[in-house]
């Protein structure tokens, strides 16, 4: 996807970045450059990116643990993606990768430490839907370890904040299912003008606010 963004010609900037306003971002040596639309899709960073603005964002970081294990089943590329009851999925990549996961520690903010207790929860849960359990729990596996955003209604919210902004964050577990839609309704909403996407969710002033707002009641 990178390699034919670049192709089309989308520059990519490897740089932390603030929002001086609500058109002009900031990066590196104070440089700054004024945008047409921007798109912050940021996680559960957006709080913090858009507290310059003084917009109050209900958003927190939850953490999640995954395991990747390398099986010897050779055809785990023909597996399906398997969502079972509980934390624990069964995702399979090729050449016998299975990655199982994952957590969803609503308290452990930014840390990303690894945990014998999230290996614990995760090979447990996942046991009794595996005919041979041992088999993947004795395979070699690493950790992965990251930070979701999610609501305090642990709902994703999407679209336009203002005439130059558009959002999209909390989405949780569901950012691999639910983020490549949410992303085709943004970039069809550019591209056309058109946004279809309010049936799909509630409003985002429910999300989002703006402090100055607040501050007037």
């Amino acid at each position: 996807m990178r390699k034919q963004a670049g192709e089309k010609g989308i520059v990519f900037i490897p740089q932390r970045v603030q929002l001086v306003d609500s058109k002009t971002v900031c990066y590196g040596e104070n440089k700054k450059t004024v945008f047409d639309q921007i798109i912050l899709t940021v996680g559960p960073h957006l709080k913090d990116l858009l507290a310059p603005l003084e917009y109050q964002v209900d958003l927190r970081p939850q953490k999640g643990q995954l395991l990747v294990f390398q099986t010897e089943f050779k055809n785990s590329g023909d597996f399906p993606v398997a969502m079972l009851d509980g934390e624990a999925d069964l995702i399979p990549f090729m050449d016998g990768k299975i990655l199982l996961g994952a957590t969803h520690e609503n308290e452990a903010g930014w840390d990303l430490a690894e945990t014998s207790t999230a290996f614990e929860q995760l090979t447990n849960g996942a046991s009794s839907f595996l005919a041979e359990p041992e088999k993947l729990v004795s395979s070699l596996f690493h950790y992965r370890v990251g930070t979701r955003a999610y609501t305090s209604d642990f709902a994703p919210f999407f679209g336009r904040l203002n005439d130059q902004l558009l959002v999209a964050s909390g989405l949780g577990s569901s950012g691999l299912t639910t983020g490549p839609y949410i992303g085709y309704l943004l970039a069809h909403y550019l591209n056309t003008g058109k946004s279809d996407w309010l049936v799909y969710q509630k409003e985002l002033s429910k999300y989002i606010q703006s402090k100055k707002t607040l501050e007037s009641f």
